[in-house]
């Protein structure tokens, strides 16, 4: 059955193979940049945290009061937008 369905495209379109291997290396480029992406925000995240739990870390984050680095997410931060924008919208009404 495969072949067969090969056949049939090979009719409609000769160079299909050659566009689908095309689309199979973007992909695969893609996926790898995703992965890295992913690798780097790990990386960063997990350093920053290392920073802050070492005497010279801290002494380094102490000038922004900071002790120390958690783990967080984007929803973390909802109520720091929203105070943002609140902010804006006050600021931009006067």
């Amino acid at each position: 059955q495969l072949s067969e369905a090969n056949g049939k495209l090979e009719g409609y379109d000769p160079e299909w193979k050659a566009k689908a291997q095309r689309m199979q290396q973007e992909a695969d480029q893609k996926v790898e940049a995703v992965k890295f992406d992913y690798a780097l925000k790990a990386a960063l995240s997990e350093a920053f945290i290392n920073i802050g739990n070492t005497e010279a870390g801290k002494e380094v984050i102490a000038i922004y009061s900071h002790n120390g680095y958690l783990p967080a997410k984007s929803s973390d931060y909802d109520s720091e937008r929203a105070a943002q924008e609140m902010i804006q919208t006050l600021n931009t009404a006067q």
